[in-house]
């Protein structure tokens, strides 16, 4: 009897874990202070939607002696930072294909293409992973709150809020970041101005993130009973 109890209750404490390590932190929900509103339409808006921008950075990739420590040779390798805009508002940053852990523009179309003809594994890795968030067009500038989806047991959330200009020429520059959790700034490196170029991919995908299924995500809680029942 004793024995069944110490079972019962270690399956209790097992369960409740799971789902705490599943649900959004306080320290996330508090501080996402944008809303998302499926009203929300940014069809017409200077942001472009067919396709994704793009910032394409080098940097030196160093390989030391094991034993001294000391540099061997380097070489300059590349770091696409992609953004992705949706017409309602919703927005990922920092995606990337399946097999690829730093994806050259190439793999990402072919990864976009894939999610667009709805193939299982990759639509599952790009809506359920990744940065997701809402954006909002003041004036000149994007404004956006971008969120991780760590997978259970990982205790590692991260929440920003990133502002970019929008050029003349239909380009994103870079001009604030913020940690949403610590109040932290980021500083820009002004001798080399990062600039994120469009990408045309002519494909309209949906904006399935998992958030679209959290209450705190939405501004009128109402509405994610109705956008459910629409996709029954």
């Amino acid at each position: 009897m004793v024995i069944f109890t110490k079972i019962k209750l270690f399956l209790s404490l097992f369960c409740l874990c799971c789902s705490c390590s599943s649900q959004v932190p306080l320290r996330v929900k508090k501080n996402f202070t944008f809303c998302y509103d499926n009203a929300t339409g940014y069809s017409h808006s200077t942001i472009k939607l067919n396709g994704y921008y793009v910032n394409i950075e080098p940097f030196e990739r160093v390989q030391y002696d094991n034993k001294t420590g000391t540099k061997i040779s380097s070489v300059i390798d590349t770091i696409y930072n992609n953004i992705l805009f949706f017409s309602d508002g919703v927005v990922v940053i920092g995606f990337g294909g399946l097999n690829c852990g730093n994806c050259e523009i190439q793999s990402n179309n072919q990864f976009l293409s894939d999610i667009s003809q709805n193939k299982p594994e990759e639509a599952e890795s790009f809506y359920n992973g990744f940065n997701w968030g809402i954006y909002k067009i003041d004036r000149d500038t994007v404004k956006l709150q971008v969120v991780n989806h760590p997978p259970k047991f990982n205790p590692y959330w991260h929440l920003f809020e990133y502002w970019y200009l929008i050029n003349k020429d239909g380009t994103l520059q870079p001009i604030y970041s913020k940690n949403l959790i610590d109040g932290r700034l980021s500083k820009k490196n002004q001798r080399h101005p990062q600039t994120y170029q469009f990408i045309e991919t002519n494909l309209h995908l949906k904006s399935n993130t998992w958030l679209k299924r959290e209450k705190w995500f939405w501004c009128d809680e109402k509405q994610i009973i109705r956008n459910i029942n629409n996709k029954l």
